[in-house]
């Protein structure tokens, strides 16, 4: 996968939550499940930093 969200990479733990294309919902009346945001989250920064890394190669 090409650049993959996050919300495509944690497609399976995430299906339990209502969501769309690059979002999620979290029930009100239930704790946030902030394990599993950290960790998409680091997903996140990690191909972002990958992303960047290409970008300044690509210059050079």
């Amino acid at each position: 996968m090409k650049n993959a969200s996050g919300i495509e990479a944690f497609k399976e733990e995430l299906s339990r939550y209502k969501g769309a294309k690059g979002s999620v919902q979290f029930p009100l009346d239930q704790p946030l499940p902030e394990e599993l945001i950290r960790r998409i989250l680091e997903f996140r920064v990690q191909a972002n930093v990958k992303k960047a890394r290409e970008k300044k190669r690509k210059k050079e």
